[in-house]
C-alpha cells in the first residue's frame, strides 16, 4: 500500500474454528540502496474465532521457496529479483463484488462509437533548469487565486491561469484543468496515466482522485531484467512525442478510443488512489456523475506541492450543486507583501480575517468596552461564558468576547470593508467582491438598521 491507499478485502474465514491466527503485513523492500538485505517493518493483528480459546495464535509466517512461491498484492513493480520467489500481482488483479459492480457498473460508450481518452503523464520536468520539479504532461500545476466553485461571474475568469491560454512550448507554470464540461453527465471517459521518467531518481506515483471511485482496467510495467529487477527499458505501449514525454499516446494506433486488449470490463476494482509504476502506466474509467471541479494529484505531498497536481472540470456550472444560501463568496485573494503585513499586523475583527469598518467605529468600541466592563455582565451572559469555556477553551473565548462587544451595539454590522477615501477598493472589500456582497455580516439585535 502506498501513500493515500485504501483496501476493503473480503476475507473468507475457513479455518479450523478452535485456533486463533496472526495476521502479518510488513514492508516490501528486500535490500536497501548499497544492495545490501534489508529487514522490513512489521505489524501483526490476530484473526480470533468466536470459539477460539484466549491465547497467542501458534501460526508462523510462510516462507517463499522456489516449491511455495508467495504473492505480493498490489505490487508497484513488474516482479522482485528471482531469490525472492515472490510473485507480484498488480491493483488490476483484484476483482469487485457482484453488489459493488451493480452499483457501479464500468462505462462504456454508445456503440459504435470510441470512449473519450485522455493520456497523463505524471513526471519530472525541467523548469528554471532543475531537473526535478513535477508535473503533468509539462505543466506545473498553479493554484487558482479564487474558489472556482463558488464563483459564477465573468471577472472570476481572471483567477485562472489557464494553461490553454499559453503557448506552452515544453512548459508551462498554470492552472491545468481537464474539462469535461461539454460531455453529457454520465458519460464515460477513460484515462491513460503514464509515468515516463529517465533519470535516476524517478519512482512511482500513487494518483489520487478526489469525487470519484474509478474502474482500474489495466496496469501495464516496464521491461525489467529477471533477476535483479531492474528497468530496462520502458513500456513499448505508449509512444512518447515532446520533451519529457510531454505528448504520450498508444504506440499502436488501434488501441485508441477505448480498443485495448486486456481490459477487465467485467469485474474490474474500484479505487479512488493507484499506483502508476515508473515507465509503466495504468487504465481507468469512471462515469461523469458527479458534476463540479475536483482535484487530481500524486499522493507524495512534495510532488503535490511542487505541481504533480490538476482540476477536473466535470459539468457546466448550470450542473453543478449551488451553495448554500449567503454563502460567503470571494473573488481573487492574491495579496502583495504589502497587503499580507497589513492583514497580519492591523486591526481584526473576528471572523474570516476580516478588517475594522473604520477609525470612527473603532473609537466607539472602545467605549462600549469600557462602559461593559463598568457594569459588568449579566447572569445570563456570565452563565453563557461559562459553558463556552467549557466547551470551546480559552482562545474562542477571547473571539466569543469580542463579538459581545459588538453585539452591545444596536446596527447591523457588516465585516466588510468599503472603500477607502481614494476612490480604490480595500483588502476586505476586495474579498467580499462588491460593497454590496459582504464576506460576512453579523446581525447585532432585532432593531438592527
Amino acid at each position: 500500500m502506498s501513500s493515500g491507499e485504501r483496501f476493503d478485502i473480503l476475507v473468507k474465514t475457513d479455518g479450523n474454528p478452535r485456533k486463533n491466527y496472526f495476521i502479518r503485513a510488513e514492508t516490501i523492500e528486500v535490500k536497501n540502496r548499497h544492495n545490501e538485505p534489508n529487514r522490513p517493518g512489521r505489524v501483526t493483528a490476530i484473526l480470533r474465532y468466536e470459539d477460539a480459546p484466549e491465547e497467542l495464535p501458534k501460526t508462523e509466517r510462510e516462507t517463499c521457496t522456489r516449491q511455495n512461491v508467495c504473492k505480493v498484492l498490489n505490487c508497484p513493480y513488474k516482479l522482485y529479483p528471482s531469490e525472492a520467489h515472490i510473485r507480484c500481482l498488480s491493483t488490476a488483479h483484484f476483482r469487485s463484488t457482484q453488489e459493488m459492480i451493480k452499483r457501479q457498473p464500468v462505462p462504456l460508450p454508445p456503440r459504435g462509437e470510441d470512449i473519450r481518452e485522455d493520456f497523463l503523464n505524471f513526471h519530472y520536468a525541467g523548469f528554471k533548469g532543475s531537473p526535478f520539479m513535477a508535473a503533468i504532461n509539462g505543466y506545473k500545476f498553479e493554484f487558482p487565486t479564487c474558489p472556482p466553485q463558488i464563483t459564477y461571474d465573468v471577472p472570476a475568469r481572471t483567477c485562472f491561469n489557464d494553461c490553454q491560454d499559453h503557448d506552452c512550448g515544453e512548459y508551462c507554470e498554470c492552472t491545468h484543468t481537464l474539462k469535461y464540461d461539454q460531455m453529457p453527465l454520465n458519460a464515460g471517459v477513460q484515462m491513460v496515466l503514464v509515468n515516463n521518467d529517465e533519470f535516476a531518481g524517478a519512482t512511482n506515483h500513487p494518483i489520487h482522485i478526489h469525487g470519484h471511485h474509478v474502474h482500474i482496467l489495466k496496469i501495464a510495467y516496464p521491461e525489467v531484467d529477471e533477476e535483479t529487477g531492474i528497468i530496462v527499458k520502458a513500456t513499448p505501449d505508449i509512444r512518447c512525442a515532446g520533451k519529457d514525454c510531454k505528448y504520450p499516446s498508444w504506440a499502436n494506433e488501434e488501441w485508441a478510443g477505448g480498443n485495448i486488449p486486456d481490459l477487465n470490463l467485467r469485474n474490474p476494482p474500484l479505487k479512488d488512489t493507484v499506483v502508476v509504476p515508473r515507465m509503466g502506466y495504468v487504465v481507468l474509467r469512471f462515469p461523469l456523475d458527479n458534476p463540479g471541479y475536483w482535484y487530481m494529484h500524486c499522493h507524495m505531498e512534495a510532488h503535490q506541492l511542487e505541481g504533480m497536481t490538476l482540476i477536473i472540470k466535470e459539468g457546466l456550472h448550470s450542473a453543478q450543486k449551488k451553495p448554500p444560501k449567503n454563502f460567503p463568496t470571494c473573488r481573487d485573494f492574491t495579496w502583495s507583501y504589502e497587503e499580507y503585513e497589513e492583514i497580519v499586523n492591523g486591526p481584526m475583527v473576528a471572523g474570516l480575517g476580516a478588517v475594522q469598518q473604520d477609525d470612527e467605529y473603532d473609537n466607539k468600541q472602545q467605549q462600549t468596552a469600557t462602559k461593559t466592563k463598568n457594569s459588568g455582565p449579566s447572569l445570563s451572559q456570565t452563565s453563557e461564558t461559562v459553558l463556552i469555556v467549557a466547551l470551546c477553551g480559552t482562545l474562542l473565548c477571547i473571539v466569543i468576547g469580542v463579538v459581545k462587544v459588538v453585539r452591545s451595539r444596536s446596527k447591523h454590522y457588516v465585516l466588510c470593508q468599503k472603500s477607502n477615501s481614494s476612490g480604490t477598493k480595500s483588502i476586505a472589500s476586495r474579498l467580499c467582491g462588491t460593497d454590496r456582497q459582504p464576506l460576512l455580516t453579523s446581525k447585532i439585535s432585532e432593531s438592527s438598521t
